[in-house]
């Protein structure tokens, strides 16, 4: 059964906790994506969410940590959710337009950042990864600017 994947406004209030955020990033008009040493595929940066710790925060942290970004804007998609079976996962989906790149803090995850002007094939989870993409260039064609931070 393929995972079913929906998608919420930003400040929906939908009664579960968040425990995910990802991150579609630009950087000099190409997508940026980050090599997984642990599972060897390409994805768009993600991580986590730590306990107390808000999610545009998290989505700061990750995107610093995974890409090196040092200078960027970042702005809420859309909360998703991933739902496989019984099972149901909760995330925010956010997109950031890089303005200044540095070293990948996180060394010991992030095997490399490649820069692309489409999704690239051999992704760690190609369906769910897809859909996001996709959702992330809808949204891009109907972008309003307002970013949560400027970093």
């Amino acid at each position: 059964m393929p995972s079913i994947i929906e998608f919420h406004d930003c400040d929906a209030s939908i009664g579960v906790d968040l425990t995910y955020v990802i991150i579609g990033a630009r950087y000099r008009e190409k997508w940026v994506f980050v090599k997984s040493r642990k599972r060897g595929n390409y994805e768009l940066p993600a991580g986590h969410i730590m306990e107390n710790e808000l999610f545009e925060d998290a989505a700061v942290r990750e995107l610093k940590e995974e890409t090196g970004a040092v200078r960027f804007s970042i702005e809420c998609v859309n909360i998703y959710s991933v739902t496989e079976g019984s099972e149901t996962g909760w995330g925010k989906l956010f997109f950031a337009e890089i303005y200044d790149l540095g070293e990948i803090i996180d060394k010991n995850e992030i095997e490399e950042v490649v820069f692309s002007e489409k999704i690239p094939e051999n992704l760690t989870f190609p369906r769910v990864q897809t859909i996001l993409f996709t959702r992330l260039l809808k949204f891009l064609t109907g972008k309003s600017g307002n970013s949560i931070k400027d970093l």
